[in-house]
């Protein structure tokens, strides 16, 4: 059946069967030309209408809209990409003054090992031999410190990454090195 409606001359009658209906109920119903009518010349109409106040007016207008607008989505992008944007020279110095607790230490060795993958909390405590609690309090506390970074999905679960200051942290440190 899908054979028959994609050849074009089935196709072109079909056509022509429904518009001879429609041409016919047409002829029943008076009103309906009119009514054709009218929505098509609306439809023109909202297509073709023009402006009549100045352009420098509509610009002047809504450009204090559209600013607005792009910096509410720059600041909504960056709030919930966990990304400093500000570029700071004191990123070098901050490294160097991370302290990390043994415990600590150890997570972000399973990070380097990873390799910039994410990783589960059920990984993290089954590899490291932790408690759920201790392994929770860890994490928090290096996301506080601002090393790792939370990742929520409803389908994978809750995934833990590196951010940028973690893994510059972690080279700064000699920590990740070639291959």
């Amino acid at each position: 059946m899908k054979e028959l409606i994609k050849h074009p001359v089935i196709s072109s009658v079909v056509a022509g069967l429904i518009l001879s209906f429609l041409a016919w109920i047409g002829g029943f119903i008076p009103g309906i030309w009119t009514w054709v009518k009218q929505v098509s010349e609306f439809v023109w109409l909202i297509f073709t209408y023009e402006l009549l106040i100045p352009l420098w007016l509509l610009a002047f207008i809504s450009a204090p809209i559209v600013v607005w607008f792009a910096g509410f989505m720059y600041a909504r992008i960056t709030k919930f990409s966990g990304d400093s944007v500000s570029t700071s020279p004191s990123l070098a110095s901050r490294e160097k003054t991370i302290e990390l607790t043994d415990d600590e230490n150890e997570v972000m060795q399973l990070f380097v090992q990873a390799d910039g993958r994410s990783l589960d909390i059920n990984f993290l405590k089954y590899s490291l031999g932790f408690s759920n609690l201790k392994i929770e309090q860890i994490l928090e506390v290096l996301e506080e410190k601002q090393l790792i970074e939370v990742h929520n999905n409803y389908i994978h679960g809750t995934k833990f990454s590196l951010t940028r200051i973690g893994r510059d942290y972690m080279i700064g440190n000699k920590y990740i090195g070639r291959q």
